[in-house]
């Protein structure tokens, strides 16, 4: 209950992602991984989805972008070094687009999301979950394992 309960935050957070995933079921692994992203925001751990962390240019709306975890979030394309090209870092459009949202609290309306991008998120929101959690907690909780 909220009364034994003292971070009335993290509280309603669980409530709402619960809410989510006995709604509509077949969401449960976008409502977990939105959970996540809240989670880290809420602890002070928030990452950048829409501004590049280096040059802090915005992020032009649906553009893919370099995403770094250990440095906070997305890494523009001018802004981005040789060594670090690697493909699987870059993030489409539309899942950075997403989890801007999800850091800031907004409501999904999970029965009218495209489930294409859905699909996308969950996979590369995955990736970025796991490189979060390693970087600010040093170890990856078990469970993220039920994610994949």
């Amino acid at each position: 209950t909220p009364e034994e309960f003292p971070h009335q935050e993290l509280y309603a957070l669980l409530l709402k992602s619960l809410g989510a995933v006995d709604r509509v079921p077949d969401m449960a692994g976008f409502s977990v991984r939105i959970f996540c992203i809240e989670f880290f925001t809420m602890n002070g751990f928030a990452l950048e989805w829409n501004r590049c962390v280096r040059c802090e240019k915005e992020r032009p709306a649906d553009k893919s972008a370099f995403f770094v975890a250990a440095e906070g979030g997305v890494i523009c394309r001018g802004c981005i070094r040789k060594h670090e090209s690697e493909k699987d870092r870059i993030i489409d459009g539309s899942t950075l687009q997403m989890g801007f949202m999800a850091k800031n609290a907004a409501v999904f309306e999970l029965e009218k999301l495209n489930q294409e991008n859905v699909n996308l998120f969950n996979d590369e929101s995955f990736r970025i979950i796991k490189e979060a959690f390693a970087f600010y907690l040093e170890d990856i909780p078990k469970s993220l394992s039920l994610l994949a």
